[in-house]
């Protein structure tokens, strides 16, 4: 019973950030081990791995990278919630918390000494960025990466025909040379999935959806 209380104050915790500052947030509710599942599939993640994560929260996606990179990995997360970098740096004390903005990975990616990146994973809510923020990440992000490393992130179905939503895409697409879209139905709000692959050996080209068309499930 120790598991349903521990997401159930994650809940709790993370519904009252959300009321104190909605487009910092971002949603109402954590992320779902279905949409955890899906943002880590492909990354092509092992014991030893190099990730970062964007904008962990209560640590929906951080469970599941620590999982995926094993004893000898290494997890960066960065968040701008000074709470949520204290809960997460109790739960999961092998992992590095930085308490700041995305746009300075980095800079502190260059302070740890770490580079090149496998993964980034984001939990960030692009859609509620202006383009310069937009921009600035996404151009930190592919930096960061190592040929043929991943980016994965998310929009929530209400909100992929928003301007901010689908200029986001088309910046992810300029960035990176395409991307990848799936749905993922079983999360509170339903999701869609983005994935982009950087450029290098072995990687494939990522392809992007028909302009505007939502993915099927």
């Amino acid at each position: 019973m120790v598991a349903p209380a521990r997401d159930g104050l994650r809940s709790l915790a993370f519904f009252w950030h959300f009321l104190r500052d909605p487009k910092a947030t971002g949603a109402i509710a954590p992320s779902s081990r279905a949409l955890a599942r899906e943002m880590l599939r492909d990354a092509g993640l092992r014991n030893g791995s190099t990730v970062v994560e964007l904008g962990p929260g209560t640590g929906s996606f951080t469970r599941a990278i620590v999982e995926a990179i094993g004893p000898a990995g290494r997890l960066i997360a960065i968040d701008t919630n000074e709470a949520f970098v204290r809960i997460l740096r109790e739960r999961y004390p092998r992992a590095e918390f930085i308490c700041g903005d995305a746009r300075g990975i980095d800079r502190a990616l260059d302070d740890r000494r770490a580079g090149p990146i496998d993964a980034v994973i984001s939990g960030l809510p692009f859609a509620n960025f202006d383009l310069e923020a937009q921009r600035s990440v996404l151009r930190a992000v592919r930096a960061s990466l190592g040929p043929g490393g991943s980016f994965a992130t998310f929009q929530y179905h209400h909100s992929w025909w928003l301007p901010p939503a689908r200029r986001f895409r088309r910046i992810l697409s300029r960035t990176f040379g395409g991307y990848r879209a799936r749905a993922v139905l079983w999360n509170l709000p339903p999701a869609f999935v983005l994935k982009a692959v950087k450029p290098g050996a072995h990687a494939p080209r990522a392809i992007a959806p028909p302009p505007d068309s939502p993915p099927s499930p």
